[in-house]
């Protein structure tokens, strides 16, 4: 990871470690908040889909709840280690038909297929750029 060679101790604590504080760390989207709170208003169920392991769904739930975010429910599609590029998310999304798709990684839009849904796509080789956001799909219905 980043060019860094772990021992397997080494690896082992740091996952310990990263798992116990990482995922807290984690910066949120500028105006990420506001976005969810509207769309929350507006009457939309908001989930989040995430790669992350299932162990994790409850850590991730209580922080989304602790920033304040009007997500009730966490769904981990897990991933395939020995696929990488395979999308993790897609069975998830076929089945639900959200209306809306956000994602920054692009593995995870990746075949789906048979769903009315705007696929948004959160493109973070821009961020600290003052045109960051002219990547964003704004194909989002208006509220």
């Amino acid at each position: 990871m980043y060019g860094i060679k772990f021992t397997d101790e080494e690896r082992i604590e740091f996952d310990k470690v990263w798992d116990e504080h990482g995922w807290k760390n984690m910066p949120m989207h500028d105006g990420a908040l506001e976005a969810c709170h509207l769309l929350h208003k507006a009457g939309y169920e908001l989930i989040c889909v995430t790669a992350m392991p299932a162990q994790f769904v409850g850590r991730l739930l209580e922080d989304l709840r602790l920033h304040e975010f009007p997500i009730d429910k966490v769904i981990s599609s897990g991933y395939d280690k020995n696929n990488f590029h395979k999308n993790p998310k897609k069975q998830i999304i076929e089945d639900l038909h959200p209306v809306v798709f956000v994602d920054d990684l692009r593995r995870n839009f990746k075949d789906i297929q048979d769903v009315h849904t705007k696929l948004i796509f959160i493109d973070n080789q821009y961020h600290d750029d003052p045109n960051q956001y002219d990547q964003i799909y704004r194909g989002v219905p208006k509220l």
